[in-house]
């Protein structure tokens, strides 16, 4: 006769095997999952670049403002950076992360972007695009009024 405590004792715990077959499902499941956390990352850097150099543009255009005169960011996007401008100072020297490409700047005035003193951009707006090796970010800069915006695009 078999007591229901004399049972208890025979089942404790897990055997070799299911224990290994529970591993072996973990390590699938992390094996499909590693390619897009190497994704993710990208993703995160990319949208972190786009929105300092979003940023960067609004305070050079509120700087141009309170300071009654001109400020530029010139792009250099043969060396995947770019920098902040007052006349010949060198304010601020910002450098892509690894992994995303400074790709196109198309502004009407070549590789420059100046604010003038009433915060507009002076011969025009444009657009910046950062990439990286799945995606897109465009920041564009409007012609009147100097606004701007970071869209999302797909390679």
């Amino acid at each position: 006769m078999c007591l229901i405590g004399d049972r208890m004792k025979q089942k404790q715990g897990f055997t070799l095997v299911e224990l290994m077959v529970a591993v072996a499902i973990i390590g699938i499941l992390a094996a499909f999952s590693a390619p897009d956390i190497g994704r993710i990352y990208a993703r995160y850097k990319l949208d972190g670049a786009a929105r300092l150099l979003a940023s960067d543009v609004r305070e050079v255009q509120q700087m141009s403002i309170s300071k009654e005169h001109a400020l530029t960011i010139q792009f250099l996007p043969f060396e995947e950076r770019y920098r902040i401008r007052d006349g010949m100072n060198i304010l601020k020297n910002v450098s892509m992360p690894k992994g995303v490409d400074l790709t196109s700047v198309t502004l009407t005035t070549g590789f420059d972007l100046t604010f003038t003193a009433k915060g507009s951009p002076r011969g025009g707006g444009g657009t910046i695009i950062l990439s990286n090796q799945w995606e897109q970010r465009r920041i564009t800069i409007t012609l009147a009024t100097g606004r701007v915006r970071v869209y999302k695009e797909k390679n």
